[in-house]
């Protein structure tokens, strides 16, 4: 019962609960109540779930050291912070840095197959090699299923230094259900851009293509030159039939199956790569080379995932790179960074130091190896010299 109503509980001066003496306790017992509702809030507001107001969210997030993630609802992220100390209880350990990244990577992935590798952390010695990794589809508290590979399957630049890892995100393409059997390739040759007189290629004859197509991927089969089957991204939408694609093949044009080609457009629900060297819409230096997440900071997004990735791991582990792959796929054997592959065909063959390899005075990027890979800074700093160091 408010204070204000308990006040005038007096048998014995019954001239204070009426007139004039009414209103004066009256106000004493609303500024106690107040005084209480104070109290209350105040207990509330550590509490994830019982603050009676959002605003004290970012708080309680910042007293655990959880961070929310883009997607993530405040519902779901306040049931990730009833369980903080649970979570802390693992920090250090591999287990810890996965359940954290795949919260906050909450419904940034819709449509994805539950099934296929969502991230994964890699590292060992010379004999072997242990991975740890998630799916889309696990639940939040659900363990990583690890791996012991043996003989070493995953080998970055040829030294044996069992203290490192690397964490490798992936990013799947959906279909948009944009497809048909009618496509052709037109021309091929330069973007458009001063200079850049090949790489390109003018799909006709399609149907439907959505005004956000920049930026997708379109896949073509049934042409009878093989450089124009496989899978393209969009570098221009020059209407709803016709796309300008990047296709280093190099393209031929007229296919001889011209106004046969089945075609289907995908994108990426998350991160997507930015748009190929020449491409009309890529500008130098408009801070979106490598990666971009239209309508949203990915410099920002990607901050916190490393912020993360350094409060959650052990003191002495070194992630040299954060490796995000648009080309892992269903991580079975021969993709990109997964535990059924081999050195050389799918993962790391040795060859990889900070920007690649020389062999035999031929430098080969690692970008080359894997072009449908960004290569991110993981946790190392520089300090007054070339080294990284541990974090």
């Amino acid at each position: 019962m408010p204070q204000r109503d308990t006040i005038f509980d007096l048998t014995h001066a019954p001239w204070l609960r009426e007139g004039n003496g009414e209103k004066f306790l009256y106000t004493f017992g609303l500024a106690l109540d107040a005084l209480a509702e104070k109290m209350d809030q105040a207990t509330r507001a550590h509490v994830p779930g019982l603050a009676r107001t959002p605003t004290a969210i970012p708080y309680q997030a910042e007293d655990r050291l959880l961070v929310q993630g883009p997607a993530e609802s405040s519902e779901q992220f306040v049931r990730r912070l009833t369980r903080a100390f649970k979570a802390w209880r693992k920090a250090g350990s591999r287990e810890a840095i996965l359940e954290q990244l795949k919260a906050y990577r909450t419904d940034l992935d819709p449509g994805v197959t539950a099934t296929d590798p969502s991230m994964l952390i890699v590292g060992g010695n010379g004999t072997y090699t242990t991975w740890d990794s998630v799916t889309f589809g696990d639940e939040p508290e659900d363990e990583p299923a690890r791996r012991r590979v043996t003989p070493s399957n995953f080998d970055w630049d040829g030294h044996d230094r069992p203290w490192r890892s690397w964490l490798v995100f992936f990013m799947r393409d959906v279909p948009t259900g944009v497809s048909g059997t009618a496509g052709s390739v037109t021309l091929v040759g330069g973007s458009g851009v001063s200079g850049v007189t090949s790489g390109f290629a003018t799909l006709s004859g399609l149907s439907d293509v959505p005004a956000d197509a920049l930026g997708m991927w379109i896949t073509v089969s049934g042409a009878a030159s093989p450089s124009n089957n496989g899978r393209f991204q969009i570098s221009l939408r020059l209407s709803d039939t016709s796309v300008q694609i990047a296709n280093p093949g190099p393209g031929v044009a007229p296919d001889a199956n011209n106004g046969a080609l089945a075609w289907s457009i995908s994108a990426y629900p998350f991160f997507r790569p930015t748009q190929a060297w020449g491409s009309p819409t890529l500008v130098w230096g408009d801070f979106t080379w490598g990666l971009e997440w239209a309508g949203h900071d990915s410099q920002l997004v990607l901050s916190a995932m490393r912020q993360i990735l350094k409060r959650w791991k052990s003191a002495r582990t070194y992630y040299p790179n954060i490796l995000v792959s648009f080309d892992g796929g269903d991580g079975t054997a021969g993709r990109q960074f997964s535990p059924l592959s081999s050195k050389g065909s799918g993962n790391p063959n040795g060859n990889y130091g900070d920007y690649g390899t020389n062999v035999n005075g031929v430098w080969t990027p690692r970008a080359r190896d894997f072009p449908l890979t960004c290569f991110l800074d993981g946790t190392g700093q520089y300090l007054r010299c070339n080294v990284h160091n541990v974090t």
